[in-house]
């Protein structure tokens, strides 16, 4: 199920956004914000999919809701105003990547760009997994380095020799490259 954060002033806006939402998308798990401040308590807690922010809210006009939550999580960000305030808002909100609609709201434009949205927060939660795995790696990588080195200044290794002797030690023990790298940095003095 996908989180969606409905920031909205009134429990009838989150209702029929909500619904609507449901009812295209299919299973989507909505929560209420009725105020920023309450929904910048959920994005801090949770990771949502989707956040719509329904402006203005009671406590703020909403653009820098919409642009904390870009900034914050990788979700998807539509953002509600009405069309006299969609023409007057600055650059950045679009720049920070939250879509902007006019109310009131034409049905298929909001579901699209609720698609639109959703499908982002895939690819940006992709790319975020893939980000981690390569640093992951590159710390293996840097760990491994150091464990080679220690190899060359204490017995005297060639590089290769000390790579052969760390790959080996990893096949014979069943254990990770990186785990073997750790355990001969922890096993020799600095």
């Amino acid at each position: 199920m996908e989180p969606v954060l409905i920031a909205a002033p009134a429990e009838k806006g989150y209702v029929s956004l909500s619904k609507a939402l449901t009812g295209f998308l299919g299973k989507l798990s909505c929560v209420w914000a009725p105020s920023g401040a309450q929904a910048r308590r959920c994005i801090a807690e949770n990771d949502w999919g989707l956040v719509i922010v329904s402006a203005p809210l009671p406590d703020e006009a909403g653009a820098d809701l919409a642009q904390y939550a870009c900034a914050q999580t990788g979700a998807g960000v539509l953002l509600l105003v009405k069309e006299d305030i969609a023409e007057t808002l600055p650059g950045a909100v679009a720049d920070a990547g939250v879509l902007v609609l006019t109310k009131p709201l034409e049905r298929t434009g909001f579901l699209g760009a609720a698609r639109l949205a959703l499908a982002t927060h895939h690819r940006i939660d992709a790319l975020e997994r893939e980000n981690r795995k390569l640093r992951t790696r590159l710390d293996d990588l840097r760990l491994i380095s150091r464990a080679k080195c220690v190899l060359i200044e204490c017995c005297g290794m060639t590089e290769p020799e000390a790579h052969a002797y760390i790959e080996k030690r990893a096949m014979d023990t069943r254990q990770t490259r990186r785990d073997v790298a750790r355990e001969l940095l922890e096993s020799t003095p600095p």
